[in-house]
């Protein structure tokens, strides 16, 4: 694994302490010098009250009280804190003391001098072997001097002790060397028992650290992912395992204490610098991608994740590859064939856009092709129609002027008579009067056919009585089956009046009343169809076409509305008038077309509609 030359943290150093102040640590240098001074303060007094009632008040015999006074000193310093000043009395102090006492008393034979070797012990255990050496070098010296200065004369107010004397000095003595022996014997039974304790803590500590880097080296062997280890202070190699060496071909004897650049492990530098400036700045395990190039030569792209650790005593990063070139290869595999699939959907999106125009246009010209049927089949009905009432005023007005020319020669030769002038003036009453009734008819019928007309061809909007466009339709209608056993009843208010397109709702009225001719009667000897209207509670038109016809079974029921969808397929049914008249009703009318029927009992088609009517979005 590329390792960057991050240099170490360095370990935090604890300040370094002198031997006093680690004996002090250890033994709790506090209680001990508090005792020390209490026990000297309760040996001082109570040897100078037995030389105070022994011998009297005397200078010479009150070295128990400055001893005293000493202790007092030392347990006050102790008491506040001041360790190092109270054991620095203790020992120089006592010291001073002592000799001071040996060149007043009796010199070398002075009794408390034998407390020196004492102190020279306690400052080897307090403060040091120098401190010893230096003290035992002084109280040599003094000594010296207090011979020369006996065997000299100088020390004149030299005086003779007795063994009682002695007997208390070396009684203070062991007494004072007793409680420091004792103090120190039994904190060192404690701190031995403590070391004891640790050092099996500390082989634990070092058990559980071989097993745990055993098994770390044991997983970092067998680590499915390529995975090396490198000194961090200066990027050196130090052990790779199979993986890596399977993944890039090296041989772990190869690489180790060699640099990733020495190896040309690097694709560039620069990256290498890059990924050096990452584990600088992160703490903790950083994950990046890289590239790395194998001994081949060939350069693969890896996701790596790097952890900075201490091992065997140094900083060290592990790093673990996984290999993501197949993958980064399939993702762009994957984006080159989603821009094609997007090319592809955007021509398919194009294509379906240019039908779906075209499907319009055929069905706005297949729209206007019914509605133009619908009128063809109109101008059938009303030539019929129109043939009776012209026909009777074409003979009837050949009849007139036959009997005007009869008049007329008449009275030329003068042979007019009164019975025949009446005749004439009666046959012509009766022959204007029906040529006056034929025309009106005629004009009836053209009238109706030209408001159907208009209406069906332009869609325009406009107010009508919707009575008044039933019987329009019915009329321009009826020529077609006044032949047939066929008979068609309209039940419309009168009050209902709409703003609608009355072309499309007279197309949808046609369209329904033709279909049960066609469909609702085949068959049949008689039938009737009734066409009712009205105004519903929500305040919406009903019209209904109604026939007592076979009905239809639920199959076909499900279809009617569908596109091309016929019963009568080859027998001249195109299956696109329900379904027109569906779309009308919805788009066009802005309400919904419906169908009640069952087998044998005919079908009802309802018509809901506003009575004023949406303005169509028609393409």
């Amino acid at each position: 694994m590329p390792m960057p030359e991050v240099p170490a943290d360095p370990l935090p150093t604890q300040p370094r302490q002198s031997n006093l102040e680690a004996v002090w640590n250890a033994q709790d240098a506090r209680f001990l010098v508090q005792g020390l001074g209490s026990l000297m303060m309760a040996t001082g007094l109570l040897l100078f009250a037995i030389y105070l009632s022994w011998r009297g008040p005397e200078l010479r015999n009150s070295f128990s009280l400055w001893m005293a006074c000493l202790g007092l000193l030392i347990f006050l310093a102790a008491r506040h804190g001041h360790t190092r000043l109270a054991i620095s009395l203790a020992l120089w102090g006592f010291w001073a003391l002592l000799c001071a006492w040996g060149f007043l008393i009796a010199g070398v034979r002075t009794p408390v001098i034998a407390g020196a070797p004492l102190f020279i012990m306690l400052a080897g255990w307090l403060v040091g072997l120098r401190s010893a050496m230096l003290m035992a070098l002084a109280t040599t010296m003094v000594l010296t001097t207090m011979l020369w200065a006996e065997s000299a004369g100088y020390l004149a107010n030299a005086v003779s002790r007795q063994p009682g004397d002695y007997y208390l000095s070396l009684l203070t003595m062991c007494l004072l060397g007793g409680y420091v022996a004792g103090y120190f014997g039994n904190s060192f039974r404690k701190q031995y028992a403590e070391l004891q304790t640790s050092s099996q803590a500390l082989l634990a500590q070092n058990e559980a650290l071989r097993l745990s880097e055993e098994r770390f080296a044991q997983f970092f062997r067998t680590n499915p992912l390529p995975s090396m280890v490198t000194r961090t202070a200066d990027g050196l190699i130090c052990e790779v395992n199979t993986a890596w060496e399977l993944d890039f071909g090296w041989k772990a004897d190869e690489v180790r204490s060699k640099t990733t650049l020495e190896i040309g492990f690097w694709e560039s530098p620069q990256e290498r610098a890059y990924a050096s400036a990452l584990v600088s700045e992160e703490t903790g395990t950083l994950a990046h991608a890289f590239r790395f190039r194998q001994r081949d030569g060939t350069v693969r792209s890896y996701l790596v994740s790097l952890t900075r650790t201490m091992l065997d005593g140094e900083l060290r990063t592990v790093a673990s590859m996984l290999d993501q070139t197949e993958r980064l290869r399939n993702e762009e595999a994957i984006r080159e064939l989603n821009a094609s699939l997007e090319a592809q959907v955007a021509k398919r999106t194009a294509d379906l856009s240019e039908a779906l125009e075209t499907l319009n246009n055929t069905h706005r010209e297949l729209l206007q092709a019914e509605k133009l049927a619908s009128l063809g089949s109109l101008v059938a009905g009303i030539s019929h129609e129109l043939n009776t009432p012209i026909g009777n005023a074409l003979t009837t007005a050949s009849a007139l002027h036959e009997r005007a020319r009869q008049f007329s020669r008449m009275t030329e030769e003068r042979q007019l008579k009164k019975s025949a002038f009446i005749e004439f003036l009666q046959s012509t009453e009766q022959m204007s009067d029906l040529l006056e009734r034929s025309c009106n008819r005629a004009a009836e019928l053209i009238a109706s056919f030209k408001q159907i007309a208009v209406d069906q061809t332009t869609e325009r909007r406009r107010s009508f009585e919707l009575h008044v466009l039933v019987d329009d339709v019915i009329n321009t209608l009826r020529p077609s089956f006044r032949t047939a056993p066929w008979q068609v009843r309209t039940e419309i208010a009168p009050e209902i009046r709409c703003d609608s397109y009355p072309g499309p709702l007279a197309q949808v009225l046609t369209n329904l009343v033709q279909n049960a001719f066609l469909h609702a009667f085949d068959g049949r000897a008689n039938g009737e169809v009734i066409v009712r209207g009205r105004l519903t509670e929500k305040g919406e038109v009903e019209l209904s076409v109604q026939d007592n016809g076979c009905g239809m079974e639920a199959a076909v029921a499900t279809h009617i509305f569908d596109p091309f969808f016929t019963t009568r397929l080859g027998k001249g049914g195109s299956g696109l008038g329900l379904s027109i008249s569906h779309q009308i009703a919805t788009a066009v009318l802005g309400g919904n077309l419906q169908v009640a029927t069952q087998p044998g009992l005919g079908s009802t088609f309802k018509l809901n509609f506003p009575s004023r009517a949406p303005s169509p979005n028609r393409a």
